[in-house]
């Protein structure tokens, strides 16, 4: 049976098992792209097979290395929240400010 066949109680019912099968592989953010492009479906209805499968696949990339980043300033303790935009350049370092915004 097609999806197109299904009444909407049935395709619910499929993408939930889906969205359980997804994070119990632990691919939580292919399921939260999944979950988002299904309420948006009447929009979607022209997005083909190939553009949604490489739409999860860049979700679960994006969810996996932000997850790692995440992590990696949790365990580095930083003191204090810092970002090239709060420099202080008045101060005398010998920054210069074009020069860290290219590097930025």
């Amino acid at each position: 049976m097609a999806a197109a066949e299904l009444d909407p109680e049935e395709r619910e019912m499929l993408l939930q098992q889906t969205l359980d099968k997804l994070n119990a592989m632990r691919l939580c953010g292919m399921a939260e792209a999944l979950k988002r492009w299904s309420d948006q479906a009447p929009h979607n209805a022209d997005v083909s097979p190939p553009d949604l499968v490489g739409t999860l696949a860049e979700s679960e990339w994006l969810y996996r290395e932000n997850k790692k980043l995440t992590s990696r300033l949790r365990k580095a303790a930083f003191r204090e929240q810092a970002c090239v935009e709060d420099i202080d350049y008045a101060h005398p370092r010998g920054l210069q400010k074009q020069t860290m915004l290219e590097l930025a």
